[in-house]
């Protein structure tokens, strides 16, 4: 094998792995935030109709900070009907990409029996 074609497969092999850490990206941000409300909406829907649903924000990521392993803590910009918010939020890489990480919003669910 020649040495070029060699450089090329192990910069070719270790992309992957380049890309796995750090911290979120704005669309990982986005994502987990979605996935929230999507969660959040379902029992939401069976506990009072679709009155009681909620869209999830478009969210613009400020910066982030480790917080933790495999834990971020990143401020965060989101807009809704009554403006512009600041938020810091965490977000923990879990095994298909990366989770809001509310405990207090777990900690209502439980109240509510809405256990994850």
């Amino acid at each position: 094998m020649k040495p070029t074609m060699r450089k090329f497969l192990v910069i070719a092999a270790a992309l992957p792995l380049v890309a796995c850490g750090g911290e979120p990206s704005e669309s990982d941000v986005n994502r987990a935030v979605k996935a929230y409300f999507d969660h959040t909406n379902l029992h939401m829907r069976q506990i009072g109709g679709d009155e009681f649903m909620v869209e999830a924000p478009q969210v613009k990521k400020i910066g982030c900070k480790a917080d933790g392993k495999d834990a971020y803590l990143c401020d965060i910009e989101f807009s809704d009907k009554s403006g512009k918010h600041a938020a810091p939020s965490r977000f923990v890489k879990v095994s298909n990409g990366w989770k809001l990480d509310c405990e207090a919003c777990d900690r209502m669910e439980a109240m509510l029996g809405l256990l994850r």
